[in-house]
C-alpha cells in the first residue's frame, strides 16, 4: 500500500500522482501514434480526443447515476408509498434545516 500511516492523506496522494503521471502517459501515447501512423496532426487530434472522451464519460456517468437513482425512486414510490415519504419528509426537513443555517449567518458560510 502506500508509505502513509495517515488514511486522509491517501486520495490526495494518489491524485498528484496522476496529476504528474496522466500527462505522460498520453504523450506516450500520443507519441506511439505518431510513430505508427507517421503524421503529427493524428496524434494532435488523439491528444484532443482523450480530453474530449474523457468529458463525455464523466458526463454519463454522472447521467447515469441520476437516472439510476429517479428510476430506484420510482419503484420505491410505487412498492412502498411510506418509506418513499419519509424519504421525502428527511429531504424537506434537511432542506428547511439548510434554510435556516443560511438565513442565521447571512449566507456568510
Amino acid at each position: 500500500m502506500l508509505l502513509i500511516k495517515d488514511k486522509q492523506f491517501h486520495s490526495s496522494i494518489k491524485f498528484l500522482w496522476a496529476l504528474f503521471f496522466l500527462p505522460i502517459i498520453y504523450l506516450a501515447q500520443a507519441a506511439i501514434v505518431w510513430a505508427v501512423t507517421n503524421s503529427f496532426l493524428i496524434a494532435l487530434a488523439y491528444i484532443f480526443s482523450i480530453a474530449i472522451t474523457g468529458m463525455l464519460a464523466q458526463l454519463y456517468v454522472e447521467w447515469f447515476a441520476l437516472v439510476r437513482r429517479d428510476l430506484w425512486l420510482y419503484r420505491l414510490k410505487k412498492t412502498n408509498k411510506k418509506v418513499f415519504q419519509r424519504i421525502k419528509s428527511l429531504h424537506a426537513d434537511i432542506i428547511n434545516h439548510l434554510d435556516y443555517i443560511l438565513d442565521f449567518y447571512g449566507g456568510k458560510i
